[in-house]
Parts: structure tokens; sequence; C-alpha cells
């Protein structure tokens, strides 16, 4: 029998390292399976995060799609705008964010079309009132025929004007409610427009509202006649002033006077002005009524044609420095203009007392004889002298003060950019006549904000 030697430590060593091994497998397959879990719960949540891609590249493409859309009918919104606007300016219509303006009345001229535009869910709430006190106010035509107001007989003839000045597309201003003003009252918008109509029709060009005016609105109006059909632009060159020789500056004899334009002013006064002057005026304030929003009763004419005591008794307040005087041109004086301007000084306290003092010192140049009755006589050295000068009421002081410097009110600016369109130039300081305003432009330097040379 044979023996087999077994070493029993060296095995047991074994068993225990088998023991070992057989613990770290476990602890292993323990591990696997607990990385398994954790690989399927990433694999399930990577799905569920593409599934929320997906979700979100598909709102994204339905959101892509929704403004393409709505980019499609905002083109289609724009270009159907367009569309109406070309339309409307070609027909002559415009409805207005402000109030009833002439292109209005010349488009919606029947009663139909008014009642259609009440009814109308896209017409605005403000222009639907307006149209409610056109209806009101029988402005609105039906068919060409003109509709009077009940009480037209009782009118005035000025408000007889306005209604058919109105009626033709006009404007001459609205009331507090919109509505247009038709009170009779002759204010610079009816004085402009009757000008623009008796010069488009080629009768006597006055701004007055006479009978001969009233029989032509009438004619017209009742035949259909808008602003359109009638108007015609104005061209300075085919209005040109009458050059006065320089001693009848300021002289011109009540023959001469009364050849010339009247226009009253809101205080009572009369400004006088050569005729085509008085038709550029009324061109100039048509225009800003018709394009702008501007208050055109800034441009009221305070000051025209100047008398040459009227000269006299104003260049002595500024040379006086007496308030209430502003700046005023040099007349020449027979005496000079050093000997004159001593006689004023002499006299300051007979002047502050009576503005008028000066008045009998004055004459025509040459009149002059060596007696102090005399001393003032000459004539004037401002274009309001030939009747061709406007003051006109822009209460402007300039940024310097006195009316000089860069412009400072809305109506100024505009006549900058505007007036020569109708032949008048400014009065800018001799020296330096452009100046940098606070945009860095380069606009005028005024020496005189209100006061406008006609210069055709």
């Amino acid at each position: 029998m044979a023996y087999i030697k077994v070493d029993t430590d060296a095995l047991g060593d074994s068993v225990k390292k088998l023991s070992k091994l057989q613990a770290r497998i476990d602890n292993v397959q323990q591990r696997l399976s607990t990385l398994s879990g954790q690989i399927d719960w990433e694999i399930k949540g990577r799905e569920e995060l593409e599934n929320r891609i997906n979700q979100l590249k598909s709102k994204i493409g339905s959101i892509s799609a929704d403004i393409g859309n709505t980019a499609y009918c905002l083109e289609q919104v724009s270009n159907e705008y367009i569309t109406a606007q070309n339309d409307a300016q070609k027909e002559g219509e415009n409805l207005p964010d402000k109030i009833l303006t002439r292109k209005y009345y010349i488009t919606h001229d029947n009663y139909n079309d008014a009642e259609q535009m009440l009814n109308d869910p896209n017409i605005p709430d403000n222009v639907k009132e307006q149209i409610h006190s056109a209806l009101k106010s029988k402005i609105i035509i039906d068919k060409n025929k003109v509709v009077l107001p009940d009480d037209f007989k009782s009118y005035t003839i000025e408000k007889k004007v306005q209604f058919y000045l109105v009626n033709m597309g006009f404007i001459i201003g609205y009331t507090e409610n919109g509505e247009p003003d038709i009170d009779g009252d002759w204010k610079n918008k009816s004085i402009a427009a009757c000008f623009v109509f008796q010069n488009s029709c080629g009768i006597d060009t006055t701004g007055k509202p006479d009978e001969k005016t009233l029989k032509k609105l009438t004619e017209l109006a009742e035949s259909g006649k808008k602003y359109d059909d009638i108007f015609i632009k104005f061209d300075p060159s085919k209005h040109p002033i009458t050059e006065l020789p320089d001693n009848k500056n300021g002289h011109l004899s009540e023959t001469e006077l009364n050849e010339m334009i009247e226009i009253y002013t809101p205080g009572g006064g009369i400004t006088r002005m050569q005729e085509s002057e008085a038709i550029a005026w009324a061109y100039l304030v048509n225009a800003a009524a018709t394009e702008t929003n501007l208050d055109v009763e800034r441009f009221y004419p305070v000051s025209g044609y100047r008398k040459y005591k009227d000269q006299v008794r104003l260049y002595a307040g500024y040379y006086l420095k007496l308030d209430g005087f502003n700046r005023a041109s040099e007349p020449y004086f027979d005496i000079g203009i050093k000997d004159a301007p001593k006689f004023i000084s002499d006299n300051k306290e007979n002047f502050v007392k009576n503005n008028n003092f000066f008045d009998d010192y004055t004459g025509m140049s040459g009149e002059y004889d060596g007696t102090i009755e005399k001393c003032l006589s000459g004539h004037g050295g401002s274009n309001h002298g030939n009747g061709v000068a406007l003051d006109l009421d822009t209460q402007d002081q300039g940024d310097k003060g006195g009316g000089k410097g860069v412009a400072t009110t809305e109506q100024v600016i505009w006549l900058e950019k505007n007036a020569e369109r109708f032949g008048f130039k400014p009065y800018l300081n001799a020296n330096k006549s452009k100046i940098e305003n606070d945009k860095k432009e380069l606009v005028n330097n005024y020496a005189e904000t209100w006061h406008w040379n006609y210069k055709p």
C-alpha cells in the first residue's frame, strides 16, 4: 500500500485564499449588478431626455411655423395698407389723425359713404366722431349738391364764404369739438384761404369776403368743384414787387397806400403790404395749415408797410434804450445820423411822455430847410418802408434774446425750411449769417427772427 503525504498546513492556506478570492468575486459581481442598474437608469434617463428634446423641437417647429404665418400675414397687411394708401393718395383721400382735413371733404362727399364708414369696424373711433360732426354740421355733400344749414340765410358774408371754403376743402381751422370753425371771425386761416382761392380763380386778390368772391365760391361749389380742381401753385417769379425809389421809402401818398393790401390784425390794427407779398404770405399760411399742425396764428403779420414817421419813432425808442422798443433800422436823416440822434437825445423826456412827439419834425427827403420843424426829415432805411417786409407774430426771441441768434419756436424753424418756397428771405446777422445749433447743425443766425423780406 502506498501512502501520499499531504501538507495540511499548505492546503489550509490554499483554502483560505480560495475563500477570499470567492468573496472578492462575489463583491465584484455585486458591484457589477449595481453598476448595471445605474446604467439602466442612465439609459432610461437619456431616453426620457431625448423624448423631451424631441418634444421641444416639435414645439419650436410649431412656433416657427406660427411666426412664419404671422410674418406672412403682417406682410400681406402691410402690402394692403400701402396699396390702400397709394389708392387713397391718387383719389385725394386721407383720413387724418387730428380732425377733418381738406382731402376728407373731397373724397367722402355723400351720405351713403359716410353711413358705411360709421358701420365699418376698421374705421377708428376718432374718425367716426369726425364724420358724426360733419353730418351734424351738414358739411358732407350729397351727389355734388351743397346742403346748406337751415339758418344759412342769416349768415354774415364772412360766415357764408367760410362755409363754401370748407365745402371745397380749404382748411380754416377747427373748434374744440373738431368741427370746422365757421364762425364769421375772419382770422389768419380764413384770410389766407380766401387769398389762395381768389388768386387760383383769377378774381381780385383782396383776402376779403366780398360779393364777387362769394358768387364764385357758390358757383364752383354747386358744380362739385373741389380744392384740387381749382388750386394754382404759387410761383414767386410771377408775383414781382414794385421797386420804389429811396426817397419814397416810408412816404407813399394816400392814393398809393389805398392801392396796397390791408390785413386786419387781432388787436384791431391794419397791416399794409404790396399785393404780391400779400398773396405770397397767404400761400405760406395755407401751406402751414395744410402740411403741419402748427399754430398758424403765430404767422399773423403784425407789421408791414411802415410810414417814415413810424420808423423814426421806433428808431428813437431803440436808440434811447426804452422798454418795449426792439432793434430798428436807422432812417436816412437829411441832417445826418450824428445830428439827428443828438436832437432825439435832447428831447428824450418829451418822447417818453408822448411817443408821437417826433412826428411833427419829420418830412420827406429834401424838405429840411435849416429850421427845427423839419430837422428829422429824410426817408426810411428798412424794407418796411417799401411795403415788402413783414414782422410776423412768431414770439420767438431767439436763443440770444431780442430775436437774435438761433430760432427757438417751431414756427420760425418751419419758416427757415419753407419760407423761400414763397419768396421770403430771413433777416440774418450781416457779419455771420450761419451758426451751429446745439445739435451741431448749421442754421440761420437771425438779426430778427420775426422779420421776413419778400424778395422773389
